[in-house]
């Protein structure tokens, strides 16, 4: 269940950021916006956190899982403390909630392990 969620959230998200970034860095005036610089950089700081966090989780569910809660940390914080804006909680919210499946994920299954070896 979490891999499914966590493929679900990262191609949703990948449609409207993929084509946000590349329009960024094809713009004359360069990838920074003049009225907010930081949005876009933030946003593109989570989505490449969020996509290692969701690659490293296939391999390693709890590893991926933490990257995964830091994606949803990276976005959210910077917007609620300096501007108060808790809109950004509609990024951060699915990106935690993912890591956390894999966090539950990761210690269910080394409990099995464990259990398994002490019979």
């Amino acid at each position: 269940a979490s891999r499914i969620f966590a493929s679900i959230i990262v191609v949703f998200f990948s449609i409207f950021v993929i084509p946000s970034i590349i329009e960024g860095l094809t713009r004359e005036e360069g990838y920074l916006p003049k009225g907010n610089p930081w949005e876009g950089v933030i946003m593109t700081i989570w989505y490449i956190i969020l996509v290692i966090g969701f690659i490293i989780s296939w391999m390693k569910e709890g590893l991926g899982g933490v990257i995964m809660i830091l994606a949803g940390l990276t976005v959210s914080l910077p917007f609620i403390i300096f501007a108060g804006n808790y809109g950004s909680l509609i990024f951060a919210i699915p990106s935690i909630a993912s890591g956390l499946l894999f966090l539950i994920y990761w210690r269910d299954m080394r409990r099995k392990k464990l259990s398994n070896q002490s019979h």
